[in-house]
């Protein structure tokens, strides 16, 4: 009995030590995987490298589209105060170093100078900036941007009586930079964008390339057809009933539509092609509304419904 008692205690002595050496061995695995977790390195995202930049080489960013990043500083010292605008990618790499002699930097310089209609200084921010697309970028007090789904005004400077302000244009991509009046703008589509340089009626459109050429164009904004303002997709714009290629030739003539909508407001587009497709709305001779949807030879890819 003795002996069994014996052989007992020394079979717990055993269990209790291994049971110790389990517990040190699995606290020294904890402690080297919460070890491991601690050394590991925080992700670096795009947001993380432009906000560190921001805090310790620029102060604002003014725009972004796709990889770019518009960015400002200000340089105010005893011997001056100037802004520096720059272009940097997602990366964390400078496209364009920051320079007070860029276009976008002349914009400030040129908006300093100037006052609204009550006299009240005008100040050039992130609102006057605008992406249009494939690396072109656009500034100005108060044109309005048109693109497929929305309509952007930079800025809330009210036009002068002409309509038109100075614009700044800025392909990032090409180092390509100019300036020109203007009061509307589509985005930039396939390297073209629909210009306007008037604010008013029965006035041409100017095509302008993504490497800032600007040509005129033989069609108008004219008021008696206007459903809101044209934008080059697909090839082709619409313009006085018709739809045109950007070189100025007209490619599908839809006048004989009575289409819906002719009281003119520029917040509105007017019909667009997307991958040969465009839908449109028209009213009959007797009032009813239709909507239709057709291919570049104008026929229907399915019979119009009334809406």
């Amino acid at each position: 009995m003795k002996k069994i008692l014996c052989l007992s205690l020394v079979l717990i002595c055993i269990l209790s030590s291994c049971a110790m050496k389990s517990n040190e061995v699995a606290t020294v695995d904890n402690t080297t995987t919460m070890k491991h977790i601690e050394d590991k390195p925080k992700e670096t995202t795009t947001e993380n490298v432009i906000e560190n930049m921001k805090n310790e080489q620029f102060d604002e960013i003014l725009c972004q589209g796709d990889n770019f990043y518009i960015v400002k500083k200000i340089n105010d010292s005893y011997d001056g105060y100037f802004v520096s605008v720059g272009v940097v990618n997602s990366n964390g790499e400078w496209i364009h170093s920051l320079s007070k002699d860029n276009i976008f930097a002349k914009a400030f310089n040129d908006a300093s100078g100037q006052k609204d209609w009550n006299g009240q200084k005008v100040t050039l921010n992130s609102d006057n900036f605008a992406y249009l697309g494939d690396g072109v970028f656009i500034a100005s007090l108060g044109m309005k941007v048109h693109y497929r789904e929305n309509v952007k005004k930079c800025g809330d400077y009210q036009k002068p009586a002409s309509g038109v302000l100075e614009c700044y244009f800025f392909n990032v991509k090409e180092n390509i930079q100019k300036s020109f009046e203007a009061s509307h703008i589509s985005e930039n589509i396939d390297g073209y964008m629909l210009l306007y340089t008037s604010g008013r009626y029965n006035s041409p459109f100017y095509s302008l390339s993504s490497k800032g050429e600007i040509k005129k164009l033989p069609c108008k904004h004219s008021s008696a057809t206007s459903v809101g303002y044209p934008i080059y997709s697909d090839g082709v714009f619409f313009a006085e009933g018709a739809f045109w290629d950007i070189r100025g030739n007209m490619v599908l003539d839809i006048s004989n539509y009575n289409l819906y909508g002719n009281e003119y407001n520029d917040d509105k587009i007017a019909p667009y092609f997307v991958n040969g497709e465009c839908t449109f709305k028209f009213r009959n001779n007797g009032g009813t509304l239709y909507s239709a949807t057709i291919d570049k030879s104008g026929n229907f890819i399915k019979q119009p419904e009334k809406v």
